[in-house]
């Protein structure tokens, strides 16, 4: 377990992969709550996931929509069915936009950098705002598990 620096592969200000370390994802604007929070546990010696997609990859993936969507999730529906169906739409969208190439590479560096070539991950979404003192959405994304770098 790496401790006490961050890997960075990109500028300051285009961060796509971060290493969850005691001073690497302190800054929760970046890495997210939950990436701060593991941080605070290395700080304490404890094991922790090594690696974290920062919130520029998500950025430039919102880049992507159309004006239309990115103005719908500013404001999303309150009814469930609504919000349900806007969710589906966006996420069909950015799927079919792919991550840029220059992402890719960033993510996949990274991904080398900390684990073995045959090694089996979990990968599980979040948000920056999640686990907050004032919100506690825990589960609520997507967790993939047994995904391989391929």
């Amino acid at each position: 377990m790496t401790t006490g620096t961050v890997s960075l592969r990109a500028g300051a200000d285009a961060r796509r992969a971060i290493v969850i370390d005691a001073a690497g994802a302190a800054d929760s604007s970046v890495a997210g709550a939950k990436a701060a929070s593991l941080a605070a546990l290395v700080r304490d010696e404890l094991p922790v996931p090594p690696l974290c997609v920062t919130t520029a990859v998500y950025d430039r993936l919102l880049a992507t929509l159309d004006d239309a969507d990115r103005q719908a999730l500013e404001a999303p529906p309150e009814q469930n069915e609504a919000l349900t169906h806007l969710g589906a739409c966006v996420r069909a969208r950015v799927r079919e936009a792919g991550l840029p190439a220059e992402d890719v590479t960033e993510l996949l560096a990274g991904f080398d950098d900390r684990f073995a070539p045959d090694a089996l991950v979990s990968v599980r979404s979040s948000a920056v705002g999640e686990d907050s003192a004032h919100q506690s959405f825990a589960g609520q994304f997507d967790t993939y598990l047994c995904v391989t770098r391929a």
